[in-house]
């Protein structure tokens, strides 16, 4: 029997979370096992008030523009279930299954998403309910574990370097004295700001601080003080959670201290968008919604690093039992300093920000297609 695809995005969108979403469209108009392909407006919150869109009515031109567009056009909602226990929230989530006949769900997001859907699939199971579960591994912090890298991670790092060049060559271009400081919203990895450390000497920070950077205060204090009388100015690029471990605010400088937030800049517009990133987005997408058929649930698309140089990769299913609870860990030692990255650093991160991928000239973009409003 013939089932419905649902798809929800969850948490904080990425650079490719409407890739994600187009491959999985797709792939699922293909099957000959899925009848309907809705979406739940902002992530859960639509699945538990039944705010549903039909996929399926959206036009082929609209479709093609959703890899190019920024944020996610479902919208998502910083809510969730228990890691333990949804049984609760079942009875609304059981009323839309009932009415689309929803057979198959796929959450696109981060480490909770994957708790979340671990939670779902246990309690579908356990209450005779018929529909699988899948989900893929987006994070622009490369947070997720169980995968060579969180999908949305690769555009980041080319955004954040594209960023991070344009201030450093504004700041080397005024002769004032003075601190720059480059804030990362980096508070779950520093694989994020550590892509820094690829950027040629003339066009990184004086000094990088990824969240795991075990540097004090005082370090810091002396650091800066070393870069300021040798350079007389110093740009410095942080983690907010180092930063927060070391309040950098409060230290005794020599020199003014600007901020300069690189909070958003990953998440928006069409620019720099990983060519890779769009690829594994729409290819992880793919292979859920083909895994479907062959019964699979409780699992998540990860990606397998076959070779560096040049880059190669595979796709594969992991059970969600060994993706949450944790998250990927960064490896202290690609830090040798904090104005150089390790050989092995560079081999990791360098594949993955080359190539940028760009929306066909002749491809209006708007701010988003019209299936937020085909409700159902």
């Amino acid at each position: 029997m013939k089932k419905a695809l649902l798809i929800l995005t969850l948490e904080s969108p990425v650079a490719v979370s409407n890739a994600a979403l187009y491959g999985a469209i797709l792939e699922a108009r293909k099957s000959s096992f899925i009848e309907g392909i809705y979406g739940a407006k902002r992530g859960l919150e639509g699945l538990l008030n039944d705010d549903i869109v039909d996929l399926e009515k959206e036009e082929k031109e609209e479709i093609e523009k959703l890899p190019f567009l920024p944020g996610s056009v479902l919208g998502t909602s910083s809510i969730t279930l228990s890691y333990n226990d949804c049984t609760g929230e079942m009875a609304a989530i059981k009323k839309v299954i009932d009415r689309l006949n929803v057979g198959y769900f796929l959450l696109l997001g981060g480490l909770k998403t994957a708790e979340l859907a671990l939670s779902l699939s246990t309690s579908f199971l356990l209450g005779g309910i018929e529909a699988s579960v899948l989900s893929l591994p987006l994070s622009e912090e490369n947070a997720v574990p169980m995968s060579d890298h969180s999908l949305g991670y690769p555009s980041a790092a080319m955004r954040l370097l594209s960023s991070v060049r344009s201030v450093v060559d504004v700041a080397h271009s005024i002769s004032t004295k003075k601190i720059y400081l480059l804030s990362v919203e980096g508070t779950y990895s520093g694989y994020l700001s550590s892509s820094a450390f690829l950027l040629p000497e003339a066009a990184r920070p004086d000094l990088i601080y990824p969240l795991e950077s075990e540097a004090s205060g005082e370090e810091v204090l002396s650091a800066v003080k070393e870069t300021l009388a040798s350079k007389g100015q110093a740009i410095v690029l942080a983690d907010r959670g180092f930063l927060d471990r070391v309040h950098l605010d409060d230290l005794p400088f020599e020199a003014p201290l600007e901020t300069i937030p690189l909070s958003y800049f990953h998440r928006v517009g069409p620019e720099g968008l990983s060519s890779l990133d769009v690829w594994e987005a729409e290819s992880a997408a793919r292979l859920a919604v083909l895994s479907f058929k062959n019964g699979e649930s409780g699992k998540m698309a990860s990606i397998v690093r076959e070779k560096d140089a040049p880059y190669e990769s595979s796709l594969t299913l992991v059970p969600l039992g060994q993706a949450v609870g944790t998250r990927r860990p960064f490896p202290k030692e690609w830090i040798l300093s904090p104005s150089e990255g390790s050989d092995e650093l560079r081999a990791y991160l360098s594949p993955l920000v080359s190539g940028e991928a760009s929306a066909p000239s002749t491809l209006p973009l708007k701010a988003a297609p019209n299936l937020l409003y085909k409700k159902v």
